[in-house]
């Protein structure tokens, strides 16, 4: 036996309380959300529509979750007194005026109302809406123009019974929620929300208006999201599984809420709304079970493994009858195939996805994410933080979340996600061993605070560089001349612009490798064969310019022309007009004829001196601190104190390279 998943509004434990008062600081913000005056009037779709109202009650659940845990904190603990003490909080008011908002927008669109209304369909059995020719806020048509019942295309094929469980789960949730805070507005529209209810999930023979479970294949378990068009040679199909299963969480969860608002006023009411209850946990049960089977591919676990090998892909874009594909209909970048299984986030999420399949499918879909900048400003990225958050980098995830833009937001793939509700669920997450984050991760760059983050704090979270097993925390609090290799870390990133993957390569593998190794990143692989094009040899007339003053990565590439001229880095620059629009790779460069240098002599027991390299001398005292805050003393320890190239280090006497440099020293060892 197997027990139903229980269904709440709330994860299965609060927000950890060092979050509290950067949750709540969020939740304040997002309490302003609006929800466009068109979908207000019940003009436009019901995908989108209902995106935003399931935003709006996602708000005011978890703002209302706040208000209880500082309301009672000694049933939390005395930690949660000490960070609700330092959080600004909403009121129980500022939770009830939204509920307002909610309530009035979400009923429009089934109260008869809405200028794009709900119509039946006798021939089908289903709840179809009459679809508007949009433009600039308003419909074209007007009801009995119905224009979804001949556009296939319009509104996703809703006239056609496309999707109506993916559009309809978002509008049960909002209605869910309204009816939580508000139990007599539910009584009163009960029987209007149960016509999208039955129409996704009617479980009754004798309901002669909507047929059984219209969506729901049951030998396969999980949901076919295609209706009634003429059907492509592949047969049906779905692509996201996650919202399907939200969708049946939001019947439990509107369902539930019902019984509490029918207690003690009619009982046969009551149990209809425990039938509702019970229909969405089976319904959610077995569409959680079946998206683990077929949408989720383990490619290290082939005992779960249901397709051939050919299929080289941890999650499954889009399920057919007779094909599994890899891509979307909007779409075929991979993080498109990867974030469509992920959304929305809610509770459901985390009985939905098993860690060990999310640790695994992490590192593809943070490469696919963290390579496209459409990612990001599509909305597609939240996904990924959550994720993150999940394998055991929560920090992370919530420091890069606070760094999205308001936009992301409102973007097309991001409008149905808010930063409260991304917040809440990072903060949520069990601690798990974390897994070992993908260079690609490490690369991200860090953020720019401006007028547009609305001066949110952004906090530095240095992680492991990559490297768990041996970037322990006291290699990144051991002291290195003074500052620990953490703060060295950050400091770069913070003042400097270091990616973390730069940071924890300069500070671990280049300055201090004997004190900070440990946290020197292993991962690194060579440029492709578009990079190395894109950042070819640089030619020995560059090698011997001002531009040879990088210290020594891995691999060392330098711009060689725009406004970041000189920068280096330790991955091949990303070209273009506004910082650099030609680079050339260093680590070829010709290096001095160490025979041309004196020889060591015999000076049998006694401590050898250091050779005096000609043209560039050892540093002396006045200089030396100079240097020693800039030169990498293992690799490039030869310092330009004078000249155009002042300021630069070399990892080789700068005589000896031909660069424009008129006084050099080399900064020694015992330089301190």
């Amino acid at each position: 036996d197997e027990a139903l998943p229980p269904l709440s509004f709330r994860a299965p434990r609060p927000p950890k309380a060092k979050y509290i008062p950067i949750l709540a600081a969020s939740v304040l913000e997002d309490l302003e959300y609006t929800i466009p005056d068109y979908y207000l009037r019940g003009v436009g779709d019901t995908y989108f529509s209902g995106k935003m109202l399931a935003k709006m009650g996602r708000i005011i659940v978890i703002a209302d979750e706040l208000v209880d845990i500082c309301s009672n904190t000694t049933t939390y603990g005395e930690d949660y007194a000490e960070a609700c003490e330092q959080a600004t909080l909403p009121s129980r008011s500022d939770v009830l005026g939204l509920v307002a908002s909610l309530k009035s927008a979400t009923e429009i669109w089934i109260n008869g109302t809405a200028e794009s209304p709900f119509v039946y369909d006798s021939n089908w059995g289903g709840l179809v809406n009459c679809g508007c020719l949009f433009n600039e806020g308003y419909c074209y048509n007007k009801f009995p123009d119905c224009p979804a019942f001949f556009d296939p295309g319009l509104n996703f094929g809703n006239g056609f019974y496309n999707d109506h469980h993916f559009h309809y789960g978002y509008h049960i949730f909002s209605a869910a929620v309204v009816a939580q805070f508000d139990p007599s507005w539910g009584r009163e529209l009960f029987d209007q929300v149960m016509l999208l209810v039955r129409d996704i999930a009617n479980p009754s023979l004798s309901d002669r208006f909507f047929p059984l479970f219209r969506h729901k294949d049951w030998y396969q378990g999980h949901s076919w999201a295609s209706g009634v068009s003429s059907p492509p040679l592949n047969g049906r199909n779905q692509e996201s599984s996650s919202e399907a299963i939200a969708a049946y969480e939001a019947v439990g969860l509107f369902g539930k809420a019902m019984v509490q608002a029918w207690d003690g006023i009619n009982p046969e009411m009551q149990e209809v709304a425990k039938q509702v209850n019970s229909i969405g946990q089976l319904l959610t049960a077995t569409e959680v079970r079946s998206t683990d089977r077929y949408w989720h591919v383990r490619l290290k676990q082939k005992e779960k493994r249901v397709y051939p090998d050919v299929y080289g892909e941890n999650v499954v874009g889009i399920v057919w009858n007779t094909m599994a594909q890899f891509q979307t209909w909007f779409g075929g970048a991979p993080y498109l195939a990867y974030g469509i299984q992920l959304l929305p986030v809610t509770p459901i999420a985390e009985q939905r996805d098993d860690i060990a399949w999310l640790k695994e499918m992490y590192k593809p879909l943070a490469d696919a994410c963290n390579a496209d900048r459409n990612c990001e400003d599509g909305g597609w990225s939240v996904q990924q933080l959550t994720v993150l958050a999940s394998v055991g980098h929560a920090d992370f995830a919530l420091n890069r979340t606070l760094q999205l833009s308001d936009d992301v937001f409102s973007s097309a793939g991001g409008n149905g996600h808010s930063r409260s509700n991304t917040i809440w669920f990072i903060v949520t997450r069990l601690d798990v061993d974390p897994i070992p984050l993908p260079v690609s991760d490490t690369m991200v760059r860090p953020h720019v605070e401006t007028e547009e983050t609305n001066g949110t704090a952004i906090i530095t979270v240095l992680t492991d560089c990559g490297e768990p097993e041996t970037c322990t925390q006291d290699v990144m609090d051991s002291d290195a001349d003074g500052f620990t290799c953490g703060e060295r870390m950050k400091w770069l990133v913070e003042a400097m612009g270091s990616t973390e993957y730069e940071a924890c390569s300069i500070v671990g593998g280049t300055d201090y490798p004997l004190i900070c190794g440990g946290c020197e990143p292993s991962g690194w692989s060579p440029p492709d064969d578009d990079a190395i094009q894109t950042c070819p040899p640089c030619s020995e007339e560059e090698c011997a310019s001002e531009l040879n003053r990088c210290p020594i990565y891995r691999k060392s590439f330098v711009c060689t022309q725009g406004s970041s001229r000189g920068g280096c880095t330790s991955r091949p620059w990303s070209l273009d007009d506004s910082q650099c629009q030609t680079c050339c790779e260093l680590t070829h460069c010709k290096k001095a004829d160490t025979s041309k240098q004196p020889a060591e002599e015999d000076t049998g027991n006694q401590p050898a001196e250091e050779p005096s390299v000609s043209g560039c001398p050892p540093c002396p005292e006045d200089i030396c601190e100079i240097s020693k805050a800039q030169c990498p003393i293992d690799s490039a320890p030869y310092f330009c104190s004078s000249g155009r190239a002042k300021g630069g280090c070399a990892p080789e006497p700068w005589d000896t390279i031909g660069a424009d440099c008129d006084e050099c020293c080399l900064q020694k060892n015992k330089c301190a």
